[in-house]
Order: structure tokens, then sequence, then C-alpha cells
């Protein structure tokens, strides 16, 4: 059996096209990869970089959050300091207010003077 030379050649055409097609196809692949990969690179750092600073702002938070702890602590010793002054304070006031009202009582009782006795008439 004999093939046809043109017949040869039309198979040789068919796999030099095809092989030129699926290496162009595959330089195209490579090449857009490769481009999806400086691309991820550049995320990838763009994200470390946004890590990097949530890092910074977590400190920034455990600072604030220790003066908070240290400002409330203060600030109940004070509140206790206050709470007892007050208290003295009160004490105070109402033993002197009991002072003056006994003697309010006394000048008032001074003023009205005995009670009449029943007169006959």
């Amino acid at each position: 059996m004999l093939v046809d030379p043109n017949l040869i050649g039309i198979i040789i055409a068919l796999f030099g096209v095809t092989a030129t097609t699926l290496g162009g196809v595959s330089r195209m692949l490579a090449r857009q990869a490769k481009g999806l990969d400086v691309r991820f690179d550049k995320i990838d750092e763009r994200f470390d970089r946004v890590d990097d600073r949530f890092d910074k702002v977590d400190e920034r938070f455990a600072k604030v959050e220790g003066d908070i702890a240290e400002l409330r602590v203060e600030l109940k010793g004070d509140i206790a300091e206050l709470r007892t002054e007050l208290r003295t304070e009160i004490a105070d006031v109402k033993t002197e207010l009991k002072a003056d009202i006994a003697d309010v009582r006394v000048s008032i009782a001074r003023l009205e003077g005995p009670l009449p006795k029943l007169q006959r008439i």
C-alpha cells in the first residue's frame, strides 16, 4: 500500500500547525501565569504591610487598655477617698445641725416664757 506524497505532506503540515499552535498557547499561558505570579506577589506584599499596621494598632490598643486599667484603679482609690471625706463632712454637718436645732428650741422656749396660770374670773 502506497501513500500518496501529498497526503504525507498534509499530515506533516497539520502536525506542524498543531505543534505551533500548542506551543503558542503554552507560551501564552506561561506568560499569563508569570504575570499573575507577579500580581499575587504584589498583593502578598500589600497584605504584609497591612498586617504590620494591624500589629501596630493592636500594640496601641494594648497600651490604651493598660492606661485605662491604671486610670480605673486610680479612680477607684480617689472615689473611696472622696466617699470617706463626704461621710465625715456629712457627720460633722449633722452634729452642727443638731446643736443649732437645740439652741433654736431653747431660744424659742425663752421667748414664749412660762405657760400662764389659769385665772379666775
